[in-house]
């Protein structure tokens, strides 16, 4: 199987597939931004803009559903933006000397989370019993603590509780989300 490259390619690999296009996903842009610069956007339009000198090209879909040449032309640039910034991050990695994490922690595992997510993952009902039993007791113990110091009345599935624990009460550094803004 020939190596494919690609943005996100647990999104493509399915359509690929489905055109009869097999391979082995070698690299993914988004991943290996993810293992470079975690805390930034990992999308394409972020990826073109810091690793290539090219216009930022995703308002040329209008009607993309349909044949048109801006169509075309828009996946080309797709395609072509893609493998300039998988060179760069490629580069990247090199020079910071990351190659290995990367190849361990997100290379090697990407055909099996792609699989999982194509075929899903089966449940072994014995096994789940089985750590749901030393799993529980640890989780009641966890909550007891966190009542202890929030009081009987915290709810820790409850996200303003939580968010209220952890800003107000302990004092953490506020984190917002990145486009709601809203404290996370």
């Amino acid at each position: 199987k020939k190596p494919i490259w690609g943005q996100f390619l647990p999104f493509d690999l399915p359509w690929l597939r489905r055109y009869g296009i097999r391979g082995e996903p070698e690299h993914d842009s988004m991943l290996l931004h993810s293992c470079l610069w975690l805390e930034l956007p990992h999308d394409l339009a972020f990826l073109t803009s810091i690793y290539t000198n090219e216009v930022f090209h995703k308002d040329d879909a209008k009607g993309r559903f349909r044949p048109t040449e801006s169509l075309w032309s828009y996946n080309c640039k797709d395609v072509a933006y893609t493998d300039e910034i998988i060179l760069a991050e490629l580069e990247e990695l090199k020079t910071r000397k990351l190659e290995d994490f990367y190849k361990r922690l997100y290379q090697n595992p990407q055909p099996y989370a792609i699989q999982m997510q194509l075929g899903g993952v089966l449940r072994n009902e014995e096994k789940a019993v089985e750590l749901r039993k030393i799993v529980d007791p640890i989780k009641e113990n966890v909550d007891a603590l966190l009542r202890a110091h929030a009081g009987d009345d915290f709810n820790p599935g409850s996200g303003p509780q939580r968010t209220k624990f952890l800003y107000e009460t302990l004092g953490l550094p506020a984190r917002h989300h990145r486009k709601t803004k809203k404290l996370t």
